[in-house]
């Protein structure tokens, strides 16, 4: 019944039928279906987040893509839908800091590069803040391009203290160039 949960829950979720896809997707667990197929909860964890975020849980929708990067090491949906369920439930952006283990930050950073500057500024600050690393300032410095000149100056400072002054964009950025 693994299989057929997960293929019920999606069909539910397609049709906006989002109750009732919850119900589904919570008969998913761990284990093997008739085909010797692996299955998980982490596997429906973006569908169900989908569908809690449809009914305005977005909470408890964070709460399942923040217990699937804690137990699956990853998220099967982009860091933005759970950085705007955070954002909508009004909770911190630490806790995806928090999540994410601490052999995977650096792929998991990698990612913020795929949101507007503005929101990875957000995620980044609130990482800087919690666990600060070259590889958080190296992501900085990346997004740092489309950023304000006041948070530009700030990664600046931090890239300049870091000894990372090579990777700074702010004298670029002030004769004309990376802007």
């Amino acid at each position: 019944p693994l299989l057929a949960d997960t293929l019920e829950g999606e069909a539910l979720l397609a049709a906006g039928r989002h109750e009732a896809a919850l119900a589904a997707f919570d008969r998913v667990g761990d284990g093997v279906d008739d085909e010797g197929e692996a299955h998980t909860s982490h596997g429906v964890a973006a569908d169900k987040a989908v569908a809690l975020a449809a009914l305005g849980r977005h909470g408890e929708a964070a709460d399942v893509l923040l217990d699937g990067l804690r137990g699956a090491g990853g998220m099967d949906v982009h860091v933005g839908t759970l950085v705007d369920q955070l954002d909508r439930a009004g909770r911190p952006l630490t806790e995806l800091v928090h999540a994410v283990p601490s052999d995977r930050a650096v792929a998991f950073l990698g990612q913020l590069g795929n949101l507007d500057s503005l929101v990875a500024d957000r995620v980044l600050e609130a990482w800087y803040a919690e666990a600060p690393s070259p590889a958080v300032l190296a992501t900085a410095a990346y997004v740092a391009a489309g950023l304000p000149l006041e948070r530009l100056v700030t990664w600046a400072q931090r890239l300049r203290a870091a000894d990372l002054g090579h990777a700074c964009l702010l004298v670029p950025t002030a004769a004309g160039g990376a802007r």
